[in-house]
């Protein structure tokens, strides 16, 4: 995996990759669900993994929808690949809203 554009929600992979997320939060009540390509997953598992298939989805998109019970929550969120590459780290701040969104793009190579 890959980081474009030097922005940690742009990267890219290879064809069959494992992607690993891992979204750690600041407060323990506060949650994470996720999409992947359009479809709901529910509570985000953490560790997630998924492979990249690009026959079925390039870019594949992978959305994460963050829940805050209370004031002064994130997420820190690190995401790498099974081929190597650097990681991906990227810090979701509540900004006094209780919930909010963010959206990777990995292209398939």
């Amino acid at each position: 995996m890959q980081i474009l554009n030097n922005n940690a929600l742009d990267l890219t992979g290879d064809d069959k990759e494992q992607i690993t997320v891992r979204a750690v939060s600041k407060l323990a009540a506060d949650t994470v669900a996720f999409f992947l390509d359009g479809i709901q997953g529910g509570p985000l598992p953490n560790p997630f993994t998924f492979t990249l298939d690009k026959a079925r989805n390039d870019p594949s998109t992978l959305t994460l929808v963050f829940t805050f019970v209370g004031g002064g929550g994130a997420f820190d969120i690190t995401v790498f690949g099974s081929n190597g590459g650097p990681s991906s780290f990227f810090r979701f701040n509540q900004f006094g809203l209780a919930s909010g969104t963010i959206s990777y793009q990995i292209d398939i190579v």
